[in-house]
Parts: C-alpha cells; structure tokens; sequence
C-alpha cells in the first residue's frame, strides 16, 4: 500500500512541475518576452500542457487511486486540486 501511495505521489509531483514550469514560462510571456519569441514560447507551452495532461490521464494513476481505494475528495486534496484524472480522460 505505502508503495503505491509512493508512486501516486512521485506521478503527481511530475505532474505539478510541468504545470509550475508552464505557469513560469506564462508570467515571463506577459513581463519579459524577448522580441520575435512569441512563437517559440507558445510551441513551449503548449508541450508542457500536453505533457501534464497526458500524465494525468494516464490509466496507471486511475488504478493507483482505485487500488488505494482513495475517495474522489481525498484524491483531490493529493492532487492538490487538480482535476480526477479519470474525469479528465473522459473530456
């Protein structure tokens, strides 16, 4: 059980630093974007958005939180309030 608590935890960590990186890389954009780097901050941004989302919806942490048998409120407060990822894969 601790190991599996582990895993959730080292995926959703990953998870919250693409999405710190990307929040970094948007407060750049508005206060200091070096010109004609538009473009290749966008293509960055978007990466990293792909990035987390591919690891949120991953099928490996939906049957981490069903093998944990974690309640949608309790896996919320682990994810630190992001979406249930078996929700987002629906979407």
């Amino acid at each position: 059980m601790q190991a599996k608590l582990q895993e959730l935890k080292t995926r959703l960590m990953e998870i919250n630093d693409l999405d710190s990186a990307n929040a970094l890389l948007s407060w750049i954009n508005k206060f200091n974007m070096p010109p004609g780097g538009a473009a290749a901050r966008g293509r960055q941004m978007a990466t990293l958005a792909q990035l987390s989302h591919e690891k949120l919806v991953d099928a490996a942490i939906g049957k981490l939180l069903d093998d944990l048998r974690l309640t949608k409120p309790a896996s919320r407060t682990i994810r630190r309030g992001q979406p249930d990822p078996r929700h987002a894969a629906q979407l």
